[in-house]
């Protein structure tokens, strides 16, 4: 039996004046008629360093790692245990405002990157990731004053961020900005009319440390195929097999079509999908309704066809800011109960009992 779970952050509307469920295609809606439908809670009450966590069937409550480690992870670093870990961001500033560089060309940031090893010490060792995201690895303790997370960073400016810093820590990334301010890469930026990517931010550290593995059954775990870095990173750190994120990087849509051809060839597969939280932020119901046709007829029709050859079980997560819907079809032995996946659910079933890494990690647990 394949099992797939399709994870939609931000497929389930607030309110149903929102939803694009109620709306269904063929696809979605023959696959609901089949479905198990249960409500969910996504998030603990409490905040976590990592509600994420709960995508990939890891309690979030359990699993906590800073977004430092969660980097040099998915860059492929193995740091030494005990280590404090930064997340390191490549960004720009005038000495007073601070940006994300626009037209940032990989080749660039690699080239920058290099220049920054003139930074390294026996103490702090870079990791060269990828665009404006690289880790940083040092033998320092945890600073006292956490850096700002950058998009904090880029609302204080960057005399008063970084002020805040412990004082070897400010040192760094003064250095940083001297250093590359005046790099070629910087100079070619300003004749283009762009401006320069020119600091190295470390933030959100962590203290290197080891996990356990999400079974210790290898044949349980299953691939994750998403462009996040953070899943990634989870996703090496407790050996979950992983698709290259470069399957969906420089694209303004997950690849749907060559998931679906990989899909027919695993076993067990986790796709996490980014794009409907990205246009329920930027309240866009006409993209909304099309990204939900988008992944019908791109993913979810293909793998449903798939099915009539190979039997499957397929469990789709819309969710919501505190709580979602899960579905759950099997091809040979379908167990509806009659709940709509769809916004009517949650106003119909009150408190969710289940939490939504309980609900991913059995398909993949549970016997056939």
């Amino acid at each position: 039996m394949r099992r797939i779970a399709v994870i939609v952050p931000g497929w389930l509307a607030g309110a149903e004046e929102g939803s694009v469920l109620v709306r269904p295609g063929e696809a979605l809606a023959a696959w609901s008629e089949a479905a198990r439908v249960s409500v969910v809670r996504t998030r603990p009450e409490e905040p976590v360093l990592c509600p994420d966590a709960a995508y990939l069937g890891l309690n979030p409550e359990e699993f906590q790692v800073e977004p430092g480690p969660l980097a040099a992870a998915c860059f492929g670093a193995q740091p030494p245990w005990g280590s404090t870990v930064f997340h390191l961001s490549l960004l720009g500033t005038d000495g007073e405002e601070v940006w994300a560089p626009e037209e940032l060309a990989d080749a660039d940031a690699s080239e920058l990157i290099g220049a920054a090893r003139a930074l390294e010490t026996a103490d702090a060792r870079l990791v060269e990731g990828e665009g404006g995201d690289h880790a940083l690895v040092a033998r320092w303790p945890v600073p006292e004053a956490e850096p700002r997370w950058p998009r904090r960073l880029m609302e204080a400016g960057y005399g008063r961020a970084v002020d805040e810093l412990d004082r070897w820590l400010r040192r760094w990334v003064d250095d940083s900005v001297n250093l590359l301010s005046e790099h070629d890469v910087n100079r070619r930026r300003a004749d283009l009319g762009l401006r320069p990517a020119n600091l190295l931010w470390p933030w959100g550290p962590g203290v290197a440390r080891s996990h356990l593995p999400w079974s210790p059954d290898p044949r349980e775990r299953p691939v994750l195929a998403s462009g996040s870095i953070r899943l990634h990173g989870m996703a090496r750190l407790v050996a979950l097999p992983r698709w290259p994120r470069a399957l969906f990087r420089g694209r303004p849509e997950a690849p749907l079509e060559r998931l679906a051809e990989m899909a027919f060839d695993e076993g067990r597969l986790l796709i996490h999908l980014a794009e409907f939280g990205r246009a329920r932020t930027a309240g866009d119901p006409e993209r909304l309704a099309w990204l939900q046709r988008w992944l019908e007829g791109r993913l979810l029709r293909p793998i449903l066809d798939q099915a009539r050859r190979r039997p499957t079980r397929l469990l789709l997560a819309a969710l919501g800011e505190r709580v979602g819907l899960v579905g759950v079809a099997d091809s040979e032995q379908p167990q509806p109960n009659g709940v709509p996946f769809d916004e009517r659910a949650v106003a119909d079933c009150g408190t969710p009992s289940v939490l939504l890494h309980e609900a991913v990690r059995a398909i993949f647990q549970e016997e056939d």
